[in-house]
């Protein structure tokens, strides 16, 4: 009977936890809302073919990576979103560390790299940060031009328009098994494949829009019931313990 309440406690625990962070995030660009699965747990019984229930434990999570979150535009040429598949390619300056996005809030440095929020660059379609010059050929950067085949297009004073750099996408045989890393960002793992980096409308991967960010596909409506629902098991469970508790305590007076 114990086993079974502490299983109970466990799950709807876990359970909370994860909503919470679920609707933490729901004003985070290009995060992925995430499902909890839980599995019934069985020990053998006394009869031959029998089994006693013993509550329930943690199956596992699942990221809802195929869906799409709406956009909203913001009309600046670094924000960027993907429409269809893919992640943004990101990295520390010696590419020791990879890391894959949704969210394409980009901005440049000061030495001209494209970088994220936290300064990690992004990278190509050949795995090399993308850099603009601010100054070429002793003219200024006058526009900034990002397509839908993710040709970063950049033109300077009294010059023509050249391409500066083709930005890589990534794309994985398993997404949903990507590591969250925490700020909407995923690394590799072995049930996620290797990613496979090309340009954007090719492979299977979407077409970039620049100007615009994509939303959180957390539905508030849908993880506030479910929260209800998770504290509503918690509460039971424990309400449980406490006269499983009251009643052994009377047992051993």
């Amino acid at each position: 009977m114990i086993s079974t309440i502490l299983a109970g406690i466990g799950v709807a625990s876990k359970a909370l936890d994860l909503i919470s962070n679920n609707v933490a995030n729901a004003k985070s660009y290009g995060f992925k809302t995430s499902a909890i699965n839980f599995q019934d747990v069985y020990s053998a019984g006394g009869q031959a073919g029998k089994k006693i229930g013993e509550g329930a434990q943690l199956a596992k999570i699942n990221m809802r990576h195929e869906r799409q979150g709406n956009l909203t535009l913001t009309g600046n040429v670094l924000d960027l979103a993907i429409k269809g598949s893919g992640y943004f390619v990101l990295s520390d300056s010696e590419a020791t560390r990879i890391k894959f996005t949704r969210d394409g809030s980009f901005l440049l440095n000061e030495n001209g790299f494209l970088v994220n929020q936290s300064g990690l660059f992004v990278r190509d379609t050949n795995g090399k940060p993308i850099q603009v010059p601010l100054n070429k050929q002793g003219s200024g950067l006058v526009e900034l031009e990002i397509n839908e085949q993710g040709q970063i297009l950049a033109t300077y004073n009294g010059q023509r328009t050249k391409i500066i750099a083709n930005l890589g996408l990534a794309n994985f045989e398993n997404p949903g098994a990507l590591t969250p890393e925490g700020g909407g960002d995923f690394s590799e793992s072995f049930n996620s494949g290797k990613a496979k980096i090309n340009k954007a409308g090719t492979s299977g991967l979407g077409l970039i829009k620049s100007g615009a960010l994509e939303n959180s596909t957390t539905d508030i409506v849908k993880e506030l019931v479910a929260m209800m629902t998770a504290q509503q098991t918690f509460s039971a469970n424990a309400k449980m313990l406490q006269t499983h508790n009251d009643m052994t305590g009377r047992w051993l007076r």
